[in-house]
């Protein structure tokens, strides 16, 4: 006959005539389990001699592994609380790394509150305090070589020019042209 150890689960094949001989006590090889059988089930006798009647195998609670964590994943939310909205292809770009990688960076903040969920292909919101009130032309770059606590980061000023500036060279640039053919 086979019997269950309460304590660990651990299968207990014994036959009639060594239940006999043992008086219906054993041990459990796997928990070390002082055991009783009676009738078809196996107990664990209490303090007081009496018998722990549950049928149920006591488990370990199991400790669920925390998730590791992107190395980056700090300098990440450092870089973050400087911009309005984040999205994958920000950080790729910011910190060089693969788009896969970058995702899965994402969904690790999004999983702790740090950033809103995917809406659509827009930007994420920033669900913890950041800056909003950066001046327009100023970016983050990130520095590889520089120490992680506290991050350092360089400012360098972005000049851009947009379609009314293109526009405008254009229009100084004929006029000029005009001037110089009239004399």
């Amino acid at each position: 006959m086979t019997y269950k150890c309460p304590k660990c689960g651990k299968a207990l094949d014994l036959t009639s005539e060594e239940l006999i001989d043992l008086q219906y006590k054993t041990e459990c090889p796997q928990c070390n389990s002082k055991l009783e059988i009676v009738g078809d089930y196996a107990y664990i006798p209490l303090e007081d001699g009496s018998l722990d009647l549950t049928d149920e195998v006591q488990e370990e609670p199991v400790v669920e592994p925390q998730p590791k964590r992107d190395s980056l994943y700090q300098k990440a939310v450092d870089y973050i609380v400087t911009c309005n909205a984040i999205t994958p292809t920000m950080l790729s770009e910011y910190f060089s790394i693969p788009m896969e990688r970058a995702q899965a960076l994402i969904d690790q903040l999004e999983q702790d509150g740090i950033v809103g969920p995917y809406n659509g292909g827009a930007p994420r919101k920033i669900l913890i305090p950041h800056n909003t009130n950066l001046p327009f032309g100023l970016q983050d770059h990130f520095d590889p070589d520089a120490p992680t606590t506290p991050p350092e980061f360089k400012k360098t000023k972005v000049f851009t020019i947009n379609c009314s500036g293109c526009f405008m060279f254009l229009l100084i640039l004929l006029a000029t042209i005009a001037i110089l053919k009239m004399l």
